[in-house]
């Protein structure tokens, strides 16, 4: 995909418009992996090319108007605590289907493993132009060192494409603007060349752009991080702009494994679910059942204040 690409820009300068068309065409069609040519519109559009199954649950119906939507990363996707249905229960555990019960609503979720508060952002924006927009929008989204960007020569991959791929992700962290190699060879790795503040800002920008577009079209939206550092960015930001109103503090600033797993609370309910996903996904790296109980409580309670369904 990344050669097309390169081949299509060097044919920039062609004076013959049709051949120019047909190079495009060419950028267009890729493998995908049924070996059917299908458009790469990901580089293109909102489309971000994932099959309605990789979603969860698999059965979802993307083609409809709904009332609730939700979305963020993995933690959202529901990883490790609904990979083995018939031991650990279905997807019903996952934080915005407890509040999607709860309300009686039903609910579209559109987390995805590995996305940034941008790739979250052009998913939703791809859902809203095809279906309409939702009444209540909710997100859980991760850390800021996430960065949606183009599969390029320049700089290293953290994570192997396939053929049909173009869009990868980087996984940075903020103390990779301290420890990282002064002199650096092509292909470069992401860590050394790509400062924190990059992914930070693209991020923020994203859910200010989500923010305005959400107020613009009389969409309820509320979202926090299930990141520590984050919640702290967030929550000083909302105390110094108006522009992070929509920001929600959690009662529990950090939703790691390691921090919840001397909360003791929920009690009465903890023997209805395995202890393997109790604290912690199967992964013991997710966050487990419990969190996702707290994450859906605190949202709840936005929404009761807020009341945005009637």
């Amino acid at each position: 995909m990344f050669n097309l690409l390169n081949n299509f820009v060097n044919n920039f300068n062609i004076d013959n418009f049709d051949t120019l068309d047909n190079e495009f065409k060419k950028l267009l069609t890729v493998k995908q992996e049924n070996n059917l040519p299908v458009p790469a519109k990901s580089f293109f559009t909102f489309d971000q090319q994932r099959r309605s199954t990789a979603y969860r649950p698999t059965d979802q119906d993307f083609n409809k108007n709904y009332e609730f939507v939700f979305s963020g990363c993995s933690q959202t996707h529901g990883d490790h605590i609904t990979k083995n249905l018939v031991k650990y229960g279905d997807h019903n555990n996952i934080w915005g289907f407890q509040i999607a019960k709860t309300y009686n609503k039903e609910a579209l979720n559109l987390g995805m493993g590995g996305r940034s508060a941008q790739s979250i952002l052009k998913g939703l924006m791809h859902h809203f132009q095809q279906n309409g927009n939702p009444r209540v929008l909710l997100v859980l989204y991760p850390d800021f060192g996430r960065l949606e960007a183009v599969d390029s020569d320049k700089i290293k991959m953290q994570k192997q494409l396939n053929d049909f791929e173009i869009i990868q992700h980087w996984y940075l962290k903020y103390s990779d603007d301290y420890n990282f190699q002064k002199i650096s060879k092509s292909p470069h790795d992401p860590e050394d060349v790509i400062p924190w503040t990059l992914p930070l800002y693209n991020n923020l920008q994203s859910i200010l752009f989500l923010q305005q577009y959400c107020k613009t079209n009389n969409i309820y939206f509320k979202y926090f991080s299930w990141d520590y550092t984050f919640n702290i960015i967030l929550k000083l930001l909302k105390n110094n702009f108006i522009e992070y109103s929509n920001y929600c503090e959690p009662e529990h600033l950090s939703f790691s494994p390691k921090h919840f797993k001397n909360i003791e609370c929920h009690l009465d309910i903890k023997n209805n679910y395995s202890k393997e996903i109790w604290n912690h996904g199967i992964d013991k790296e997710h966050i487990g059942i419990h969190q996702h109980i707290h994450i859906a409580e605190t949202f709840i309670k936005e929404l009761k204040n807020d009341n945005p369904w009637n």
